[in-house]
């Protein structure tokens, strides 16, 4: 399953969302109250609030004010009013649960207080992978993961979430590398239902830094924060996010708690250079303008989104950054090293850029510069830009044996560059970069950029 950027939930929908948001989206958020949040602030509509209603039912396309129009409902066949019905029955039933979600979050904020380990500072004690059917060669499903499973430390435990019919596949090849005492395999079902031309679809998912963030309250409770649902937000009573429960156990102190907006994690990111700094791709506002549309038929209140992620992360500040084509996701252009540092791509052709690209780049420098930070420029071409093939999608770490800073780097298929009028090795410049900022280079070939991520994408990192 490809890493994507949009839904097909109707091109005029999406078009009228895109369009208001870009005319309400804020470019950054501060607000000294961390607790500060209130469920009405995300604008969830209510129940009897008038709504319009579009379906396709066969050949016929109905445009319906609800609950204005409903009387003229009998005049259809039947197969619209039962899809008319099926639509209504789900948007109520949606309302109710995001009104529930965001009201016990508001609870739970009057409570407690979050504060995020930042991802550089975490020591891979727990990680959780995944993988869906296309990851799956030559009958071996860990094949794509395998060259991280070769790198992780001896001490860290593994949380493998993989379809169920390959789950005894997996445990045969875990214990053939002797990772299987370290490492729980999760079992997750898969299948596709249909209900009055409305899809729902769960799988099991290889993108786990998109599927949850990681907080903990001011007594050092872990809290799994995920969004309502991942990819579909047709019927969020059976979300494609329920399986992660079983990151839950009785011996942590760890709670997982589902968010009343959806977000990828991939595209939030979060640094500290005298505050803390929560990144957020405009493209996560997009996402979640998108898939809240399409699950109570309203457009959220931006400003109330990135409150909530605020209040959750214990960040000081909020930016909204660019995306753009190949840069997606934020996590494509920049990785955060150490307190104050962040690694910044930085082509060694930049006249062949796209100019959305060349645009994102150039703003998300100058907030870095402007914020404090540090940047170590890390080398890449415009080729692997246009392939997905980033070289700052990394997981940082620290080795708890030695304390020294690790990564894991994504290495691709060497370029020889010109430096200076000699030939040099694309890969080592990458590895000579991270090197000047203190961090060893794990290089992990890629498996993942042809399904637009990488290893940032596949491998979170829990404590």
């Amino acid at each position: 399953m490809k890493r994507t950027k949009g839904f097909g939930y109707g091109m005029i929908v999406v078009a009228a969302i895109l369009i208001l948001f870009l005319t309400s989206c804020p470019g950054k958020q501060k607000n000294s109250d961390r607790r500060s949040w209130s469920a009405s602030s995300l604008g969830i509509p209510h129940l009897d609030q008038p709504w319009k209603l579009m379906v396709q039912a066969g050949a016929t396309s109905v445009t319906l004010a609800v609950p204005d129009d409903l009387p003229s409902l009998a005049r259809y066949p039947e197969a619209v009013r039962n899809a008319v019905r099926a639509r209504i029955l789900l948007r109520n039933q949606n309302v109710e649960i995001m009104t529930h979600l965001a009201a016990e979050m508001e609870r739970l904020l009057q409570e407690r207080t979050f504060h995020s380990i930042l991802q550089h500072d975490r020591f891979m004690n727990e990680i959780v992978l995944g993988i869906n059917q296309p990851d799956v060669v030559n009958g071996n499903p860990l094949y794509k993961h395998e060259g991280i499973l070769g790198h992780v430390p001896p001490y860290t435990h593994v949380e493998f979430f993989v379809p169920a019919e390959y789950a005894e596949a997996a445990r045969s090849r875990l214990r053939t590398m002797n990772l299987l005492n370290r490492t729980t395999v999760n079992p997750v079902d898969i299948w596709d239902k249909e209900w009055e031309g409305i899809s729902k679809t769960h799988a099991c998912y290889t993108w786990t830094q998109d599927m949850f963030r990681v907080a903990v309250d001011e007594e050092g409770k872990e809290f799994l924060f995920t969004p309502a649902a991942y990819l579909q937000s047709n019927d969020l009573s059976d979300p494609d996010v329920d399986y992660l429960v079983h990151l839950l156990d009785e011996k942590k102190d760890r709670s997982l708690v589902r968010l009343p907006i959806f977000f990828h994690a991939g595209n939030i990111l979060m640094g500290e250079s005298g505050g803390k700094t929560l990144f957020v791709g405009e493209g996560a506002l997009k996402l979640n303008a998108t898939m809240f549309f399409t699950a109570v038929q309203g457009l959220p209140d931006d400003r109330g989104v990135l409150q909530l992620l605020k209040v959750t992360s214990g960040a000081d500040d909020v930016r909204v950054v660019k995306n753009s084509a190949h840069l997606f996701h934020i996590d494509m252009a920049m990785a955060i090293l150490d307190r104050g540092v962040v690694a910044l791509i930085d082509p060694v052709d930049p006249e062949n850029l796209q100019s959305d690209d060349r645009d994102m780049l150039n703003e998300l420098r100058n907030t870095l510069r402007s914020l404090g930070f540090r940047i170590v420029p890390i080398p890449t071409s415009t080729k692997r830009i246009a392939l997905d093939q980033s070289p700052v999608n990394i997981v940082a770490y620290i080795d708890r044996t030695n304390s020294k800073r690790n990564a894991f780097v994504p290495e691709f298929p060497d370029e020889q560059i010109s430096v200076q009028g000699v030939g040099r090795s694309l890969n080592r410049l990458i590895r000579d970069a991270y090197a000047v900022a203190g961090i060893t280079v794990i290089p992990v070939a890629d498996q993942f950029s042809s399904e637009r991520g990488d290893i940032h994408c596949v491998l979170k990192v829990i404590n």
